[in-house]
């Protein structure tokens, strides 16, 4: 018996469940489903729900569609902003993914995270941005970030891609 069946109504809560779980089977047809009874009840406007929907189309090679949530959104958070710019450099869209990070901080003033930092570091390397990705270093290390593993491997991924890591 299923949970409505049962009268028991999905929240904001089982359909972020529902559509990272899509997400991780790479069940798009289903996260559609679920995407739809989002919609019906009402759920689309929620920032958690969205930020799983575009998970579960970046994931799926949906990343326009994702980009579309995006932009329709009322209210984006930080994870909002690092699921677009990790699905663009994915994608191999790095200019795209340089103009998000600076959207994020211009448009919405959120301040970038170790997600952010390393994703924008991955399109640095792919697309040998050395200035760029000094840049970034210098960022990394003004905000504290010089411990942190994630940023850590991006910053050695970068330089070796870039020809700099000299041992």
């Amino acid at each position: 018996m299923s949970m409505r069946e049962l009268g028991i109504e999905p929240n904001e809560f089982s359909f972020v469940a529902l559509l990272t779980a899509c997400g991780r089977m790479l069940e798009l047809e289903l996260g559609f489903q679920v995407h739809s009874l989002a919609r019906k009840l009402g759920y689309l406007s929620s920032t958690f729900v969205a930020n799983a929907l575009m998970a579960l189309c970046d994931k799926c090679g949906y990343l326009e569609d994702a980009l579309v949530l995006f932009d329709e959104m009322p209210e984006r958070d930080i994870a909002s902003w690092n699921t677009v710019i990790a699905g663009v450099v994915n994608e191999l869209m790095y200019d795209k993914a340089f103009e998000l990070f600076r959207d994020m901080q211009r448009v919405d003033g959120f301040r970038v995270d170790q997600f952010a930092l390393s994703s924008v570091l991955n399109a640095c390397a792919r697309c040998s941005a050395l200035k760029a990705g000094r840049e970034i270093h210098a960022r990394v290390l003004k905000m504290g970030f010089q411990n942190n593993l994630s940023v850590n491997n991006a910053l050695i991924a970068f330089y070796t891609k870039c020809g700099e890591c000299h041992i």
